[in-house]
């Protein structure tokens, strides 16, 4: 609740995130663009990726209000998709329990 707080406060202070990723290479930057009027887009920042190890593959799922789901895979099977929680401004992130369906 307290990052939806944050939120609604600054609502004028809109981001981009912008996602490169190599999967051949499995490299992968994140930048994050400040797109308010009285900055320069020229802002850029640099994210730390939210884990310890690099994927073989992985997408951003979705995001709302300044957090992200990520889906990550760490072998070239496709098995065991792990989904991420994460805040990239505060670099905060959690792992997802399973779905049962």
């Amino acid at each position: 609740m307290k990052h939806l707080n944050r939120t609604k406060n600054y609502l004028n202070s809109k981001k981009l995130l912008v996602w490169q990723c190599c999967p051949k290479d499995c490299k992968y930057h994140m930048y994050c663009l400040n797109l308010s009027s009285d900055q320069p887009v020229e802002n850029v920042r640099k994210l730390d990726f939210p884990l310890i190890f690099r994927p073989y593959m992985c997408s951003i799922t979705c995001s709302c209000n300044g957090l992200v789901v990520m889906m990550v895979n760490e072998n070239i099977e496709g098995e065991d998709d792990i989904y991420l929680l994460w805040n990239p401004s505060t670099g905060e992130s959690i792992v997802l329990p399973d779905a049962q369906l």
